[in-house]
């Protein structure tokens, strides 16, 4: 008796764990962007400013803070200033900065859910952003902001669509 229900629980969870489940990434099968034009001009005009980029949304993926600095340069804008807000706020206003570059626009930028800030040894600061679409994480959208101790953008790692 107890042999065939183990045999009958065996070929039960057996059936479970076959079953074929569906594709769900839609960014492995789409196409590259069109160019993003705010990449193309600092990477044209300042060397060592080109972003590491991701092809199909045409954002960066990884961004240095010399050339987000070269970037905004580039096209004639002035980071806004930062000091007296705390690392989130001053992460966001980093972003903000950046927004044209990333796709992203301030309002979205400001309703980002913040994943958490680590504060680092030596006085640097990460903050990490997550995408959501009505409250659920986005599979691979997220920013990493580095800021050094003064606040300053060090690098961003990753992106976020809004």
């Amino acid at each position: 008796m107890a042999m065939a229900i183990a045999g009958a629980m065996m070929s039960f969870i057996g059936a479970a764990v076959a079953r074929p489940l569906a594709p769900i990434d839609a960014l492995a099968q789409s196409s590259p962007a069109p160019v993003n034009t705010a990449a193309t001009i600092a990477s044209t005009t300042t060397p060592g400013a080109t972003p590491q980029m991701e092809p199909r949304h045409g954002v960066p993926t990884f961004l240095s803070g010399d050339a987000a600095r070269a970037n905004l340069k580039a096209q004639g804008q002035v980071a806004s200033r930062k000091s007296a807000l705390d690392p989130e706020s001053m992460a966001r206003a980093h972003l903000r900065d950046l927004a044209g570059l990333y796709r992203i626009t301030a309002e979205e930028i400001n309703a980002l859910p913040v994943h958490n800030v680590q504060s680092l040894d030596g006085g640097g600061t990460i903050v990490r952003f997550r995408g959501t679409v009505d409250g659920i994480e986005v599979f691979r959208e997220q920013a990493n902001l580095l800021l050094d101790r003064n606040g300053d953008l060090a690098a961003i790692g990753g992106f976020v669509m809004g």
